[in-house]
């Protein structure tokens, strides 16, 4: 069974204050696009055990996928969902395209469709509020991908309002430097006060409307690592007045320019990447709503 995971941008990221737990509170724009990891299912081949396969670069103890599996599993089985006899299993592999630490919500994408999946694999099916509360425990935006469309997301991830976006186009440059999550929010300059938006948000936006809004967490990453800094001026250089909206995503460090047309955005892609070619990666994107209703 094949899933796709895909990567997310972030149009925009307010904090707007922290919890007693520490877990801060936001309030973003969260768009999927059609870059994607690939997360393969298959039946156990060790009755009962959930196993890595294939070539990971990480260790299992880092893998939020496995984690996922886990979670979800014990969850279900809580429910009583299986019945009687032995808890399923499942090898799961994840084929990363999406590059780790820039903002892309890969590895939080990888754990969604490892628990989007498992339900097929199984053939079970969970209360809403099953799959949310595995997801949040798992990460902030986990819980997103499990529907990913575009959405507006407030709290710690997990108020989420699917809102109606025009079209547009997308140019991302990925510079090669990993930036640790915790890291950023960790630091003491980071602003965590900004204003909540007014409620309730709109249903859809306008072009105009997806260039309000800014990425609280964007100085601190470029002040701690400066290829954020180049690719974003590199974007300005390169786009100028072209482009609606410059900005990273997430945590870091890929950034984007919007653009108002995804013809606008392939006709800017080679004079992007031959500015970029040696110290980054470029490449001209869409929204992926379509691709994940399809199926997988």
């Amino acid at each position: 069974m094949r899933i796709l995971a895909p990567a997310k941008i972030n149009l925009f990221l307010h904090i707007t204050g922290r919890r007693p737990d520490g877990y801060h509170l936001l309030e973003s724009l969260f768009v999927p696009i059609d870059w994607c990891d690939e997360v393969l299912l298959r039946e156990a081949s060790v009755p009962g055990e959930l196993r890595r396969i294939g070539a990971m670069a990480w260790p299992e103890y880092e893998d939020l996928g496995l984690r996922a599996a886990q979670a979800l599993r014990s969850a279900l089985a809580e429910a009583g969902a299986f019945g009687p006899g032995p808890l399923p299993g499942a090898d799961i592999e994840i084929r990363k395209h999406l590059p780790h630490g820039a903002g892309l919500g890969g590895g939080s994408s990888d754990a969604a469709a490892v628990m989007r999946g498992l339900l097929r694999l199984w053939d079970v099916e969970a209360p809403r509020r099953l799959l949310e509360s595995v997801a949040i425990s798992l990460g902030a935006d986990v819980p997103f991908f499990l529907d990913p469309r575009p959405s507006w997301v407030g709290g710690i991830g997990e108020v989420r309002q699917p809102v109606a976006l025009p079209g547009f186009g997308l140019l991302l440059l990925v510079p090669e430097v990993s930036v640790p999550t915790a890291t950023i929010f960790q630091d003491p300059a980071l602003v965590r006060d900004h204003d909540p938006m007014p409620s309730p948000w709109p249903e859809a936006l306008e072009l105009d409307g997806l260039s309000q809004g800014s990425n609280a967490l964007q100085p601190v990453a470029r002040r701690l690592f400066p290829a954020v800094g180049q690719a974003l001026d590199l974007l300005h250089e390169v786009l100028g007045d072209a482009a609606i909206k410059i900005a990273m995503s997430g945590s870091g460090g890929a950034c984007f320019a919007l653009m108002a047309s995804p013809r606008q955005a392939d006709d800017a892609l080679p004079r992007l990447r031959a500015m970029a070619s040696r110290w980054g990666m470029a490449c001209s994107l869409r929204t992926c709503e379509p691709l994940l209703r399809a199926p997988a």
